[in-house]
This record gives structure tokens, sequence and C-alpha cells, in this order.
């Protein structure tokens, strides 16, 4: 039986919020999260835990749970929305186990 999450730590993320151009960031679970949107959020479901999240990160929601890690830089030139505005979801997934963020 393999745990769900995979390893890695996102202690300093988790705490203090940096995210800096050599941070690397990854979904935490093995397995894809699912994820419904609706008007204005996404509920997203991981790791037997359910998340509601503002909608304007879904395009960056879906970038992250294929396996790999995406630098900062990656995910900022990726995502639809400015880095700005990304800083919140990441960090809070960093908050709530369910990103992983290195570096």
């Amino acid at each position: 039986m393999r745990p769900d999450r995979r390893a890695g730590a996102s202690l300093r993320s988790a705490l203090t919020g940096e995210v800096g151009d050599s941070t690397r960031i990854r979904w935490a679970s093995r397995f894809p999260p699912k994820v419904r949107t609706a008007d204005d959020h996404l509920v997203v479901i991981t790791m037997g835990r359910r998340f509601r999240l503002d909608g304007r990160p879904a395009a960056t929601v879906s970038l992250l749970p294929g396996g790999g890690a995406l630098s900062w830089p990656d995910l900022v030139a990726q995502s639809d929305l400015p880095a700005p505005d990304l800083h919140a979801p990441v960090r809070f997934g960093a908050r709530n186990d369910f990103l992983i963020c290195e570096g």
C-alpha cells in the first residue's frame, strides 16, 4: 500500500509565505485531485480533504497535478494570473499540505 502523499516539505513557504525564483511547486498527492467548478469558486478534493478556493486560479490548479514540479517563474508564465495574484493560492496550498513548495 502506497501513501497518498509524495515525499517533500513546504516548511519555509508554509511558515513565511516566501516563494522565489528557485522555489519548485508540485501537487502533494500522488493522485490527481477532483476539481469541480462553480460560478465563482473551485472545489478541490485531494487526500481525503475538500477545499473551496477562489475560482480565479482554475488554470493554475490544472497545471500542477501532472506529477512534475514547476519552478515559480514557469508557473507564473503558464498561469493566466499575474504573480501577485498567485502568491495567495500557493501559500494556502503549502500551509494546507496539498502543495509542496521546495527551495
